[in-house]
């Protein structure tokens, strides 16, 4: 299901397979997950980076540690969970994509997004009693210029 070659993993054309274990063993290997379909993808260990291409109602979990960023592009309805630390979760050209941010040192993540829509963040409850929080990435800009400057900020509607 996983292969791996050097540094490298590939998870690729699947579908419907919900056990696919990727287990790191050194901090420098990389993953690549491309064009599945109906899966889940668990991540074990350390890793460097992972990439997320074309996948479709999936979902990826990162148990540990990332060091570089987690990027997903195309992708529809795609599920990212992540329970260590990370410092960037990228999101280009998605169509539905939710990010959990599980853990205390995951939620200081910086969230890029491009040319996405229907993305969602969630963070634990303030206890183990409370509801999970879902916040969503603004979609929609309002720019102005004034003063030589251009300014941008999130539409809001009252």
């Amino acid at each position: 299901m996983a292969t791996q070659k050097g540094d490298n993993w590939f998870v690729e054309g699947l579908s419907g397979k919900q056990d696919i274990v990727v287990t790191i063993a050194a901090p420098k290997e990389r993953v690549f997950i491309s064009k599945l379909d109906s899966c889940v993808v668990t991540i074990k260990g350390k890793v460097n980076a992972v990439a997320i291409d074309s996948v479709k109602g999936s979902g990826v979990i990162i148990e540990n540690d990332v060091i570089s960023s987690i990027e997903a592009m195309n992708c529809q309805k795609v599920q990212i969970q992540t329970n260590g630390n990370v410092p960037s979760v990228q999101i280009e050209k998605c169509q539905g994509a939710t990010v959990f941010l599980s853990s205390v040192e995951s939620r200081a993540a910086n969230i890029i997004t491009s040319l996405s829509t229907e993305v969602n963040v969630v963070v634990p409850g303030a206890s183990e009693d409370d509801d999970p929080i879902e916040m969503a990435i603004p979609e929609q800009f309002v720019s102005k210029y004034a003063d030589g400057k251009l300014t941008t900020a999130p539409t809001s509607h009252v």
